[in-house]
């Protein structure tokens, strides 16, 4: 959005020229509570200007304060992002509110709303003690690295990183959608998968996401020169990846590149989930990188059936990933499957929440809130029965929703059969809704 964000400059510059205003403010000194215009974008997409509070702010200039610590182009040290804060620029205008005068500042704000409104989320639906803030935010990443358009959480230095915006529409800096999507990655980090062993033997987890860390600090520019930083291995003893010739792989090993497409999955699904949770735009990842807009909308297809894949195929899936020319495109292909594995738990989960709103008979937003607390409740349920149980079985992606189920405190009939239907859809099983004591409960053996 490079032609966007620049009209929006020239808007707001305009509309100063006609009212009284001071000149360039040295705002280093300004906290507290600030009145700044910004260009936030709703829940249909589209930018509009308005004045937002900025609260719990030490340093206007920086942008920085309760919420949000700004980097540009950061290097990791003792495992932190590290670096200088970036300098915004600002003019108050007669009504004692202040008024961005170039992109970066612009953007600075923007994060910074949407941080500190995802700071409130985190309360409303139990997750208020997950997270450290202020959240440590690396903006700017050197765009000469060849990088841009994309964003990452990073669970070693617990921060996000965002490369420069390249496209013609809704820079992801201000896309609160997205924004949600990357900070639900922390909360998964912390709830699920902190101190997990890597599923496949590799130092990949730490992204908290579906992106090869190693990878995306190469490619960002983004040095990392903590005193704990090990090297990532990239090939796996015994594994041996040529063209047109299949490589029998042990069942352990199977599973490992089982657990891990699952884990990437599941967390990649729940934070699209979270994207439309903040915003209520199913179509927020389009906004920002419309090519993805068939693949990642959480909107149903018109013939589209709501599932998950069974435990077999999942199985099949990870047997399949030797049969590659390189690691390159296995990557590539694994990243491939596990985004479509979120798809369907996002689409499914917001399925779920619109049959509930009407099951319920409750406003849409406040349905998305509670669906979004019994997530919350779900995932260190979720880590102990996966941990207990991996070992012994192929952990069917169903199992997930069979654990959110004994989260939900009141759970209704057309709640319960809508999950009962999807769990023996896909996994060929015979579950059913039971009602105990005026709540609805899966019964029937886990597999």
């Amino acid at each position: 959005m490079k032609l966007v964000l620049p009209k929006i400059t020239s808007v707001m510059l305009l509309a100063l020229a006609v009212t009284a205003c001071s000149g360039q403010e040295n705002t280093s000194q300004v906290s507290g509570s600030v009145q700044v215009l910004a260009p936030m974008n709703d829940s249909k997409s589209s930018l509009s200007l308005k004045f937002i509070e900025l609260s719990g702010l030490d340093n206007l200039r920086e942008v920085s304060g309760r919420f949000v610590r700004f980097f540009i182009s950061p290097r990791i040290l003792d495992n932190r992002l590290n670096g200088p804060a970036p300098q915004g620029r600002f003019i108050k205008n007669s009504d004692e509110k202040y008024v961005p005068t170039n992109e970066q500042s612009q953007q600075l704000v923007v994060i910074y709303a949407h941080m500190q409104n995802l700071a409130k989320m985190d309360e409303a639906v139990g997750a208020g003690g997950v997270n450290r803030w202020p959240r440590d935010i690396g903006v700017a990443v050197r765009e000469s690295s060849g990088l841009v358009n994309n964003a990452l959480y990073d669970g070693t230095t617990d921060s996000i990183l965002i490369v420069p915006y390249t496209h013609q529409n809704l820079p992801i800096a201000v896309n609160g959608g997205i924004l949600a999507h990357e900070h639900f990655h922390s909360l998964y980090y912390k709830l699920v998968m902190k101190d997990f062993s890597d599923p496949a033997g590799e130092q990949t987890v730490n992204t908290g996401s579906n992106h090869d860390r190693a990878q995306f600090l190469e490619a960002a520019g983004i040095t990392d020169s903590s005193d704990q930083a090990t090297p990532n291995p990239r090939t796996e003893s015994g594994l041996k990846i040529g063209k047109g010739r299949e490589v029998a792989l042990s069942e352990k090993l199977v599973k490992r590149y089982y657990n891990r497409y699952l884990h990437r999955g599941l967390n990649e699904g729940l934070a699209d989930f979270w994207g439309w949770v903040y915003t209520g735009d199913a179509d927020f990842i389009a906004s920002s990188l419309p090519d993805f807009k068939l693949q990642r909308s959480l909107n149903i297809g018109e013939y589209e059936v709501v599932g998950l894949v069974s435990a077999d195929r999942l199985r099949g899936i990870a047997a399949s990933y030797v049969n590659f020319n390189s690691r390159q495109t296995y990557e590539e292909y694994m990243r491939d499957m596990a985004y479509s594995l979120g798809t369907k738990y996002s689409r499914l989960l917001k399925h779920f929440a619109d049959k509930s709103a009407e099951a319920r008979g409750v406003d849409a937003v406040e349905m998305r809130l509670k669906v979004a607390s019994w997530i919350v409740a779900t995932l260190p349920a979720f880590r102990q029965d996966f941990v207990e149980n991996e070992a012994n079985i192929y952990y069917p992606p169903t199992r997930f929703l069979q654990v959110f189920a004994a989260q939900i405190p009141d759970m209704n009939e057309k709640e319960c059969q809508f999950l009962v239907e999807v769990m023996n859809s896909a996994e060929g099983s015979s579950k059913s809704c039971e009602n105990k004591n005026n709540r609805y409960e899966v019964v029937g053996d886990k597999k």
